[in-house]
């Protein structure tokens, strides 16, 4: 028997047939049940929306923490695109980017 492999499953015991995890789920090898596909965490930068996609942050905001909803929008002074660049990913990033430049 092999395990299934990654973002499939297979919750039959009679069949060595895998299963695609639903449309951005994701699951670990040797996944047996629906249950063990997951959404997909969006990481730094990026936010999950209603269809449950990771899309980038627009220009001038960024998004410092993982699988959130919405991006957080850069502060008034630091809006042009040199000192708040499109998708970036944290506060941290955007001081370095300021002291930079």
């Amino acid at each position: 028997c092999k395990d299934c492999p990654v973002d499939t499953y297979n919750d039959k015991e009679d069949t060595t047939e895998c299963t695609e995890c639903p449309d951005n789920k994701i699951s670990s090898e040797g996944s047996k049940s629906i249950s063990d596909c997951k959404l997909k965490i969006c990481g730094e930068g990026k936010y999950r929306t209603d269809q449950n996609e990771c899309k980038d942050c627009p220009v001038n905001t960024y998004n410092d923490k993982e699988d959130m909803t919405e991006c957080t929008q850069c502060p008034d002074n630091k809006k042009s695109s040199t000192q708040c660049p499109d998708n970036k990913k944290s506060r941290k990033d955007l001081n370095q980017y300021q002291i930079a430049n």
